[in-house]
């Protein structure tokens, strides 16, 4: 499957495959079944997206694969997730340019 990019992620879709580097931790959260979800901020070449891993910490500038991924709105933003299927691989590192979309750069402080 073709990965796509950040850009032309839109609510509700479903098994894509991305890739993006990741930016900054934003927040962790513990379920009653003392599972962790990390929340990122992440981006690639074309802007910039909320990602939440269930039980991977990952770290600043890990470039990373998400097979069978969805998007779906949390906290009123669009947010991707890997569906039940999907796996996801830290690929390596990768130079590459990204941008921030303009709600991103306000909400968590990047000039």
């Amino acid at each position: 499957m073709a990965i796509v990019k950040i850009k032309d992620l839109k609510i509700f879709i479903k098994n894509v495959d991305v890739e993006f580097i990741i930016l900054k931790l934003l927040e962790t959260t513990l379920t009653k079944d003392n599972d962790k979800i990390y929340t990122y901020l992440v981006a690639d070449e074309s802007g910039s997206i909320e990602a939440s891993i269930w039980n991977i910490l990952l770290d600043i500038g890990d470039i990373i694969y998400i097979y069978d991924a969805y998007v779906s709105s949390f906290k009123e933003r669009k947010r991707i997730f890997k569906s039940g299927n999907g796996y996801i691989r830290r690929i390596g590192e990768i130079k590459k340019e990204f941008i921030l979309n303009e709600e991103h750069k306000k909400l968590f402080s990047f000039s």
